[in-house]
């Protein structure tokens, strides 16, 4: 039985309290239970990264519509991707965060990405080139917050390949993965 109804400048109840003092949700559910339908709703499917990775991340409580371009926060770090479905229940969990959609500024911070991308390709195979190494780059990753390079090399890995991403890393300021 409620004992208190709250109503807001709208004019809409914004919430109850029952007689044991939890809060009464608009639905009628109870928020002093978990409601773990609601918590999985929030989670979209998104895909980022240059191999073009396909993982569910939560909201945060913001649904984004399909095709929207958001900033992540991943386990490599920050990336940016894009979203592939409304919200909707996942048995799954969220492989991390959607932050915010893409804003003009992190656009412009995306083609510095790509630019410095294309630079530490042609600096890598030139690398590889000169030591005759086994290997073949395959693609290079810059993530979103700057500090990570991520080789994708196809063939022998061998302590060539680790001098070679040591050193574009110490040119390029970051770690590599």
């Amino acid at each position: 039985q409620l004992v208190e109804n709250g109503i807001d400048r709208s004019g809409r109840e914004s919430r109850a309290r029952n007689r044991a003092g939890f809060r009464q949700m608009r639905d009628g559910s109870d928020a002093s239970v978990p409601n773990t339908a609601q918590r999985q709703i929030d989670q979209q499917w998104v895909r980022f990264g240059v191999m073009g990775q396909v993982r569910p991340f939560r909201g945060e409580g913001i649904a984004f519509s399909r095709g929207t371009e958001v900033v992540l926060r991943t386990s490599r770090g920050l990336e940016w991707g894009t979203v592939l479905t409304a919200p909707a229940p996942l048995d799954t969990a969220a492989d991390g965060t959607i932050l915010r959609p893409l804003s003009p500024n992190d656009r412009l911070l995306i083609e510095r990405i790509e630019k410095n991308k294309r630079e530490a390709i042609q600096a890598c195979q030139q690398k590889l080139q000169t030591a005759a190494a086994e290997a073949t780059l395959v693609d290079l990753e810059l993530l979103f917050d700057g500090k990570t390079l991520i080789f994708y090399f196809l063939g022998p890995l061998d302590n060539t390949i680790e001098r070679i991403t040591a050193e574009l890393a110490e040119v390029f300021e970051t770690k590599v993965q």
